[in-house]
């Protein structure tokens, strides 16, 4: 036997082991582990847990094989918590020897290999990463610890009481482990009570839902019974926790029960529930009468600590909760009973229902939850029905905005597309993106949700298995004509309804396709084939798409080519699809597939000994592809390809490399480490006689030093390679070095006022770029934008960026559109001075961190300024912080705007020798940037603003074409008297 499975893996051992044997006679100690074993094998087998391996005074074991479980994680916490009790009391009976019998667990969920085991190895032997990182977090917890991976957890988090997520490092593994440490049950009712109340999160695109609830409840319809039913994860729990917090509003007494799917849950368990809960409503109220026979009947049957212990007939008891309900009545105009869960109800409990709904008590309301196709007996004809169905994108941007503000735009979309709409899904995701602290989704973060997946795969049929993983292996999306030619199945239509029926794949509005409902539906399938099957039917693929193109005498898709090659091992046939792919992308400006194709073939390249040209063409492309949309992740790519072509005596390629390395790493905001590696490249190009390289790298410094404020070094350099860049030029050659260079400089020199000369260099640079399709096109009108903002042209600012940020949606470039967004908003407050738009400029700005840190020193700058003179100056010394630290890492536009808005925040504290100091440090700022702009913006903010006895700049500004009063809205009040805002030595102002 060998199968793929997730499981999650338990990893139990009494803690202090050695000092209990130390202290405890040998008989003592044997019989302490004789009992531990079997009272966990009871306890596991219980929950439908299997006990693989008995390693001394440990233990191993799983859930999720042999019967599947979506709910694994929380079997697996629920068996620990139920032995840490036996351990308690075990224990008891050596404190007087000052012992203590703890366990320490670890858990951990993932995909493993079982196969059969032995004597030493266990009942199973289990190979893969999973058991080893459950045995870390064993060592990791303390006694009595339960430690469990966030990974594992997942949304079963809201049954349990736990820390807050903490990164654990696991040992001989790159990545660290975000885990929790379980303290208990957070329902104090019972273990296995799903908890309504858990969640934070507001519940959005629900009205529809909400509002037909609510018309039930007012008996606005005529049926009594309300069956909803939805897949997993859709929110019917959710709903019905909205709808009992408003039953009381609506003259409705709301009793609620859910149904376990625990094997060994009780018979009747839910009617139990509710008829205990009835029952508090009854004593709440003073209606329970304790000399009344069928009152005591009643508490006598519901008194039992568990409802297996309940000892009367169905009939009598249905007589009982008609009675209670018509006691209800005379305080509420209905009573409301929830069924949740009620697919996992048991036969006794049905049978209840049945006798009830025969003779409904007058003013009974009942409603049934159930998963969607999985209920086991017939419901009223007659009751009302209603399906949840997937949240719109729109709906569900806002739980992922709400769980994970920090992400941008595209990555939410990422997250609605891998989720389906499903809001469970949509919070788990958003959570995982969340606490790694990127916009990217963590890869890591599915085990929870795959043993959901698991467990409906497992009850397939093998036929349905088969069409499935083929289904899988083609992608979430799977053309239906493909999917029948390369199964070749007659029976393929009736397979097909039958995975319909059972949720996995659905036809798809256009044409010929049908799709997961869920992304991560198909990856979870696809991670349970084996590598060997994968193989197999990836190349089956690859060779039906070519053998039908031929027919047909067309192409094949490159992209989809170049993922079924690289699946099945043909890596040649990979990276030349891939390039190609990459090419189409790159031509059409879909930067984010460009790169993914690129990357995707260099990562393989040298699979196939490539020679140094080859692999010169390869990073060229990838670094184009790049340069615009720096990401995190490329610095890693392109530092492994330096070291790959220089170890292989590729020079020329290494040289590409780096050169393309020293571009992101600036594109990212890293100044100094960008300028050490272009000095390198510059020294490896003269060694290499390679003139082109070399005036790339005098255009790519002048525009860094730009970045970092060195005014002169930048106009130099940029002055040098415009002038070449001017030159004779053939009809093929760009124009995009000489517009970026000429952008580059006319924003500096708006910095430094002189206005009339920087917009005729970035007119001329907007000039150039009329016609031409680029990438770099949002690079250079976001430089315009900028300059727009600094000279008080702020409609036109507006309109400028609204362009780039539709540009960016289009080219999927995450970088342009946060900071287009950021810099837009900052327009529009000066505009219009509402303090309310400073919170979506917060937003937006710590998305453009996450992208890059270039210029954020600029947006920080910006809101300090705009909190400072909003009169909340405790929010503008933290930005003015954020953009003084960006400051300190060479990135200086938004420094002088920092001390500034210090200053007015010490002013408006009444703090004069803070506003002296701060000034001052404003004005040495400006100077030391060489900006003669903000030098007399801070010269003017103190005169005229601070009412100190100077006189206000305006001609200096006026022939700058700068209007500072655009900049600060009316001065605070009361004006501050002191001497230190009195006239400064001279030498304060400066001449443009």
């Amino acid at each position: 036997m060998k199968q793929r499975q997730v499981v999650t893996v338990v990893v139990c051992d009494i803690s202090e082991s050695t000092r209990l044997a130390e202290n405890l006679e040998l008989e003592e100690y044997s019989a302490l582990l004789h009992e531990f074993r079997e009272r966990a094998d009871g306890i596991i087998s219980d929950l439908g847990g299997s006990l693989i391996r008995i390693d001394g005074d440990g233990l191993i074991f799983i859930f999720g094989y042999p019967d599947s479980h979506e709910d694994a994680p929380r079997r697996a916490i629920e068996s620990v918590l139920r032995l840490k009790v036996w351990a308690e009391g075990f224990g008891a009976r050596y404190a007087g020897l000052g012992l203590a019998v703890r366990l320490h667990t670890g858990i951990h969920s993932g995909v493993v290999l079982l196969q059969d085991g032995d004597l030493s190895r266990g009942r199973y032997e289990i190979l893969g990463d999973t058991t080893n990182v459950a045995s870390r977090l064993c060592s990791v917890a303390g006694p009595g610890e339960i430690v469990i991976s966030c990974d594992a957890l997942g949304a079963d988090r809201h049954f349990f009481v736990t820390t807050e997520p903490e990164l654990v490092s696991i040992r001989a593994r790159q990545q660290k482990q975000f885990i929790c440490r379980v303290l208990g049950r957070r329902d104090e009712e019972g273990p296995l009570a799903p908890n309504l109340r858990h969640s934070s999160i507001p519940l959005h695109g629900r009205d529809r839902e909400v509002d037909w609830l609510t018309g039930f409840v007012e008996r606005q319809r005529p049926e009594t019974v309300a069956v909803i039913r939805a897949e997993a994860g859709m929110g019917k729990s959710r709903l019905l926790s909205d709808m009992l917090e408003r039953c009381e509003s609506l003259h409705c007494s709301a009793h609620w029960s859910y149904c376990s799917s625990y094997r060994g849950s009780a018979q009747m368990d839910p009617i139990w529930q509710i008829g205990r809960s009835l029952l508090q409503a009854l004593v709440y109220k003073g209606a329970f009468k304790s000399d009344e026979a069928e009152d005591l009947q009643l508490w006598d049957a519901l008194q039992a600590d568990y409802p297996a212990d309940m000892r009367m007939r169905r009939d009598e008891l249905a007589s009982l909760f008609a009675r209670a309900i018509r006691t209800l009545r005379r305080w509420y105009s209905s009573v409301l009973v929830i069924l949740d869960d009620w697919h996992w109800a048991d036969s006794a409990s049905r049978e209840f229902l049945e006798i009830v709904l025969e003779d409904m008590p007058e003013g009974l309301l009942i409603v049934i939850a159930e998963r969607d196709g999985q209920n086991v007996a017939p419901l009223p004809e007659q009751a009302a029905h209603l399906t949840l169905e997937p949240l719109t994108e729109p709906e569900g941007r806002k739980i992922v905005e709400h769980i994970a503000p920090m992400l941008d735009p595209l990555s939410v979309s990422d997250i609605f597309t891998l989720s389906g709409g499903n809001p469970l899904f949509l919070e788990e995701l958003s959570h995982a993106a969340r606490l790694s602290q990127t916009a990217r989704l963590s890869r890591r973060s599915d085990a929870w949700l795959e043993s959901i997946v698991q467990a409906r795969y497992a009850a397939l049929k093998s036929d349905e298995r088969e069409m499935l993983d083929m289904a899988a292996a083609i992608g979430r999306v799977v053309p239906r004509s493909l999917l029948m030619e390369v199964m070749g199945s007659e029976h393929t239509a009736s397979i097909l309804d039958s995975l319909r029926q059972q949720d996995f794949l659905y036809p798809d509005e256009f044409l010929d396709r049908l799709r997961f409902k869920h992304g991560f539906t198909r990856d979870a399938v696809y991670g349970l084939i084996s590598p060997t099957r994968r193989r197999e039917l990836n190349g089956k693929i690859a060779a039906t798409l070519v053998e039908r193109a031929a027919r047909q005498g067309g192409t094949p898709d490159p992209a989809e080519l170049a993922r079924y090659y690289f699946e099945c091992g043909e890596t040649r046939l990979a990276i030349e699809n891939s390039v190609r792919a990459g090419n189409i992308a790159l031509a059409a400006l879909a930067l984010d597939k460009a790169q993914y194709h690129f990357q995707a073939a260099l990562e393989h390249m040298y699979e196939t000994g490539p020679d140094d040209e080859e692999m010169v063409f390869l990073i060229r492309r990838y670094g184009q592809s790049c340069i615009v949309d720096p990401k995190w992740q490329m610095v890693a790519v392109l530092e492994r390809l330096t070291r790959q072509a220089r170890a292989s005596g590729h020079e020329t390629s290494a040289v590409w490399a780096e050169y393309y390395l020293a571009f992101i790493t600036y594109g990212l905001g890293n100044l100094e480490e960008a300028v050490d590696h272009y000095h390198s490249v510059k020294e490896t190009a003269k060694a290499l006689g390679n003139e082109s390289l070399l005036r790339r790298v005098d255009a790519s410094l002048g525009q860094v030093y730009a970045a970092a404020c060195r005014g002169d070094q930048a106009l130099t350099a940029l002055d040098r390679s415009i002038a070449i860049q001017r030159a004779p030029r053939t009809e093929d050659r760009s124009p995009v070095p000489l517009a970026y260079s000429l952008a580059s400089k006319g924003h500096l020199l708006m910095d430094m006022g002189r206005t009339d000369e920087a917009f005729r260099n970035l007119a001329e640079a907007a000039n150039l770029m009329q016609g031409v399709r680029s990438e770099a096109h949002m690079s250079i009108r976001a430089y315009l934008g900028d300059a727009m903002i600094l000279a008080g042209r702020f409609e036109q600012a507006e309109s400028i960026l609204d362009s780039i940020h539709a540009m960016a949606q289009q080219m999927r470039s995450g970088f342009h559109m946060v900071q287009a967004l950021s810099f837009r908003n900052i327009a529009r407050f000066y505009l219009e001075r509402d303090a309310a738009i400073l919170p979506e400029i917060q937003v937006s700005a710590e998305q453009w961190a996450l992208k890059s840190q270039q210029h954020t020193s600029i947006v920080y700058g910006h809101l300090a300024d705009a909190y400072a003179q909003s009169g909340m100056p405790d929010r503008a010394d933290e930005f003015a912080a954020k953009a003084l630290v960006r400051a300190g890492m060479g990135d200086r536009f938004g420094e002088t705007m920092a001390h500034r808005a210090r200053a007015l925040a010490a002013y408006q504290n009444g703090n004069s020798e803070q506003v002296s100091r701060h000034l001052e440090d404003a004005y040495r700022s400006a100077r030391a940037r060489g900006s003669v702009r903000d030098e007399l913006l801070t010269h003017w903010f103190e005169a005229a603003y601070l009412n100190s006895e100077t006189e206000p700049p305006d001609a200096e500004l006026s022939e700058m074409s700068i209007n500072p009063r655009l900049f600060f809205n009316a001065a605070p009040k009361p004006p501050m008297t002191s001497s230190s805002l009195k006239s400064r030595q001279s030498g304060r102002r400066a001449g443009p």
